[in-house]
């Protein structure tokens, strides 16, 4: 008798639940914006929303095509169950707050296409084949069909404009071709680019973009070295025009879309360097992070057609207006006959349909009422509340061999090695807050790289742009003694840098106190963030990174240490047994043994300028990896919360340095220069940006 009831039960809440499940993810989806940022593992929970919201939608929109086939004698009782169709369109629309989940989606705008006319037609079906209540409640229901459809049509019609190819089209710098040979088609296609064009596509349609347009004559590599060396000289941090850019960003930096590997012209590029330069440290990494939200708004949420003036039109004034209208008429009419619960159902989705389409606003007016409680430029320093709150993400070998040696408490309880291994790799990601001061010490690193290093010399700036060590070894006259450890692969480089970078923090003679302190924290940082980089995200560290590399290392660490019996109680205690063991054990593992060699090396420089060494050391590392990594990658990045190498990588570009595209587009004469003579040109030994920084 129990299981007869819960299954009648079941018969009769089925839609019901079906309709408010789908409703539920539908704002779910709508504030989850940050979470799917900010919480790496709680984005599971968006990606479940994001793929079952259109599952349940559509198994629902077939649920009620069944029971209306059962229930076709039914007619009174059933109508309102038919008013929830156009309801279930508006939820296969989605919210503006999420279109694609990650880049791969974008590209499937066709089949979301072939939903769009199937579902359309479908639900156009189950409505007018059982529709049969009052005018009113009709009244209602067609209202929210035009809503439901515009908002389902608007969908693919988003990706398609988020789609890769897409954005490298509207990246493009060449005129608008004439679309029609005749006056008529002419008008016409003017009005259709600027009803489905963004502000600042149709800045560029303007005077101003035609301005804009002028400064893309061909120029010489050389003309424009020559001229960013002395902008990166005579340009001076201005803080009243740093309070502009902030607030006119889009305009400065928004006319080239590295994401979508987009080479401009050197004329741009210069404006962007002087424009960034004058920002100063602060205000520049603040571009750098709105930079990345309006892209990520671009190719992750519905902006591009949202905010187009058709869209405008559409989201603040026609779906506001209908979805309130509807839920007006459905209050007015006759209800008798109909369920309680179906009654109450239909309120609920109407009413969260209206507050839906109303979100927009009052987004929007709670903004403004924020910039009226502070003045513009804290009002965008305030939406990130600190830049101190910014994490850099963290991974070590050691401490992996460490939990392979002594499996922690959560390992244990995984039964089959392969959870084992899995809990290791994902669960022990460590954060530090500190990617803004390493931000800070890229951009002076690149500024001095500037003044001191290329000086107008186009040679000098391409061997720049392939220097990922060789400079500090030089500065400090350890090119021979440690150079090769930076003329092996790199990947192989980054393992080895960073076994040794540990082992120097843990050496005896290796003081944590003084001024090299944040230098110390500042390299462990930068090497725990590249190793994770290299076990996590290979493909973002460079094109061919062999994430194998790690295993190989965390066994050869094993291996050679597998006689100690060093207690592991303690975080440190791996490093001081290795430390023990190179000196008391002989091994022919040539990781090991070049390992050992580095950190020697190392060791024998003196403290001060030893960890100077190191941090510049992978400063050029950082820097070397985040302009191999393509756009791409960086804005496939954006969908999952988004990785740190992006900041670098932006500020790489800002300032004036190589980017991927253009790496691939120019032939590189590389003009070989006298190692010697170079030497002599940059006497004065250490980064003096990196020094003033740690001091």
């Amino acid at each position: 008798m129990g299981l007869s009831s819960a299954m009648h039960w079941w018969e009769e809440w089925q839609l019901r639940i079906l309709v408010l499940g789908s409703l539920f993810f539908q704002f779910f989806l709508l504030l989850s914006i940050t979470m799917r940022r900010t919480v790496p593992r709680l984005r599971v929970l968006v990606w479940v929303a994001y793929v079952g919201g259109d599952a349940l939608a559509i198994y629902a929109l077939s649920t009620l095509f069944s029971r209306q086939k059962q229930r076709i004698g039914d007619r009174v009782t059933s109508a309102l169950e038919v008013v929830w169709v156009p309801v279930l369109l508006i939820h296969l629309g989605g919210p503006y707050a999420i279109s694609a989940y990650s880049l791969e989606d974008n590209e499937l705008w066709r089949r979301h296409l072939m939903t769009l006319v199937i579902q359309i037609t479908v639900a156009l079906y189950i409505f007018c084949k059982w529709w049969s209540g009052e005018e009113k409640l009709l009244q209602a229901a067609i209202l929210l069909f035009v809503v439901g459809i515009i908002k389902f049509a608007e969908k693919p019609w988003a990706l398609r404009r988020a789609s890769f190819n897409s954005m490298q089209a509207s990246s493009s710098l060449s005129p608008q071709r004439k679309s029609s040979s005749t006056v008529v088609g002419g008008i016409i296609a003017t009005i259709g680019r600027w009803c489905i064009s963004e502000p600042y596509d149709l800045i560029l349609a303007s005077g101003r973009g035609n301005k804009w347009r002028e400064l893309q004559e061909s120029e010489s590599l050389q003309k424009y070295v020559e001229e960013a060396s002395k902008c990166v000289l005579t340009t001076e941090v201005d803080y009243e025009e740093g309070a502009k850019a902030i607030a006119r960003h889009s305009e400065l930096f928004g006319h080239t879309d590295y994401f979508a590997d987009t080479i401009a012209p050197y004329s741009v590029r210069l404006s962007e360097l002087q424009s960034f330069m004058k920002l100063g440290y602060l205000r520049g990494y603040l571009i750098v992070k709105m930079y990345i939200e309006v892209r990520f708004a671009i190719m992750y949420t519905k902006t591009r057609a949202v905010f187009s003036p058709l869209g405008v039109f559409l989201h603040y004034y026609l779906l506001p207006s209908l979805a309130l209208a509807s839920v007006v008429i459905f209050a007015r009419s006759h209800k008798d006959g109909y369920s309680v619960n179906d009654i109450r159902v239909t309120y609920i989705l109407f009413f969260c349909t209206a507050a839906q389409e109303l979100y927009i606003w009052a987004k929007d007016l709670l903004g403004i009422l924020l910039r009226t409680c502070q003045n513009r430029v804290g009002a965008y320093i305030g939406r990130w509340v600190s830049v101190e709150t910014d994490t850099l993400a963290q991974y070590n070998l050691l401490s992996y061999c460490a939990r392979n040696r002594k499996p922690t408490i959560l390992m244990k309880l995984a039964t089959f090695s392969f959870l084992r291994e899995l809990i290791n790799k994902n669960w022990y990601i460590g954060q530090v807050q500190s990617a803004s001061h390493i931000t800070f010490l890229v951009q002076r690193h690149v500024e001095d790289g500037w003044k001191k290093y290329i000086r107008g010399d186009t040679a000098r700036y391409k061997k720049y742009n392939n220097l990922r060590g060789q400079l500090t070894l030089r500065r400090h006259h350890q090119m021979e003694r440690i150079g090769w450890s930076l003329d092996m692969p790199f990947d192989q480089s980054v393992v080895i840098w960073h076994i040794a970078t540990d082992l120097c923090f843990h050496y005896l003679n290796t003081s944590p106190q003084g001024v090299v302190t944040r230098g110390i924290g500042w390299s462990r940082d930068i090497s725990n963030y590249m190793i994770y980089l290299l076990f996590i995200h290979p493909e973002m560290l460079m094109p061919g990174t062999r994430p194998g590399l790690f295993h190989i290392a965390s066994d050869s660490i094993e291996l050679f240490l597998k006689d100690s019996k060093a207690s592991l109680d303690r975080a440190g205690n791996l490093e001081h047994d290795f430390i023990c063991s190179t000196k008391t054990t002989k091994t022919e593992d040539r990781l090991i043994l070049l390992i050992c060699n580095l950190t020697e090396a190392l060791m024998e420089v003196q403290e001060n300028d030893r960890w100077q060494l190191i941090l510049s050391v992978w400063l050029e590392m950082l820097c070397y990896s985040a302009s191999r990594c393509r756009g791409y990658l960086h804005a496939k990045s954006l969908g999952e919360g988004g990785e740190y190498l992006s900041n670098i990588w932006l500020v790489w570009s800002f300032m004036g340095m190589q980017t991927w595209a253009e790496r691939h587009h120019n032939l590189e004469h590389l003009e070989e220069e006298d190692d010697e003579g170079e030497e002599e040109q940059e006497q004065g030994g250490v980064d003096q940006s990196v020094e003033i920084t740690i001091a």
